[in-house]
Parts: C-alpha cells; sequence; structure tokens
C-alpha cells in the first residue's frame, strides 16, 4: 500500500481534540511513516490473570509445547489466542476466537460471525473457532 498524504503523524496535535477518528488518522499515518516500531507497545492487561475459558485454554495449548500469546491486535477484532510459529517466532500458525468476552461485546451478529473473520483471513490469518461448551464436552479426562 502507498500513501499519498501532505500531512505527516507529528503535524496532528491530539490536545486540540478528542476526536477518536483523527486520533486513528494520526496511527495510522504514523504506522504508514514508521511502520510497526509506531505501534504502542500495550501492557497486558489485567484480564490476562483472570480465569476465563480463554486462559485456560491458553494454558492446554502451552502445555502441549506451543507459545501462545493472548488478546492479539490494535483493533476491536482482538484474536484471543495466537499460536506461535515453532521455528518462526515472528509468525502466528493459527488464530484461535472463543466465544469469550470479545464475543460478546461485538456489537452484531454478523460483526462478529462474518465481518471480523472475513476481515483476520484478508490480513492472512487461519483461524479457528473454539466453542466452550464444545470443549467442555469433548475434553478427554
Amino acid at each position: 500500500m502507498k500513501i499519498f498524504s501532505t500531512l505527516t503523524a507529528d503535524q496532528i496535535d491530539m490536545n486540540r481534540t478528542s476526536s477518536e477518528g483523527v486520533a486513528g488518522l494520526k496511527a495510522f499515518l504514523a504506522y504508514a511513516e514508521k511502520g510497526r516500531s509506531a505501534l504502542p507497545l500495550r501492557a497486558r492487561q489485567k484480564t490476562d490473570q483472570e480465569i476465563s475459558f480463554e486462559n485456560i485454554l491458553a494454558a492446554e495449548i502451552r502445555g502441549q509445547g506451543y507459545e501462545v500469546h493472548t488478546q492479539i491486535g490494535c483493533s476491536g477484532y482482538k484474536i484471543d489466542l495466537g499460536i506461535v510459529h515453532p521455528e518462526k517466532p515472528n509468525e502466528y500458525i493459527l488464530g484461535l476466537l472463543c466465544d469469550g468476552k470479545n464475543y460478546y461485546a461485538s456489537r452484531t451478529a454478523r460483526d462478529r460471525e462474518i465481518v471480523q473473520l472475513d476481515t483476520l483471513k484478508l490480513l492472512g490469518w487461519t483461524i479457528r473457532r473454539v466453542w466452550s461448551t464444545e470443549w467442555w464436552e469433548n475434553l478427554k479426562r
């Protein structure tokens, strides 16, 4: 993608506005100028420490020897779990979407069932859904 703009991210003063759109434009321009280094490092949220289906599933996958990252992404379409490629630590082999907090935070069924999946697939992700009830019912004990 090539971006043509007479405006740079540094020229946008966020002290003069609280608009989410302006903040998004500034972040987009910064990313276009600097790449991934422009993305803010986000501290892990307290939700990583909570007992949730996503965290239980992540622990199970880690127990199988895989590295797992949680809450991947900068947009509203966060990937619950990303399984890291064993030989390429900067790549994911699979993204998992669960029926947890992110699923129910979607505004509409279309957003969570169609738009999110299509967007992530266009970005190159291999995505699978994990339904908590099916996982618990089919768990080998």
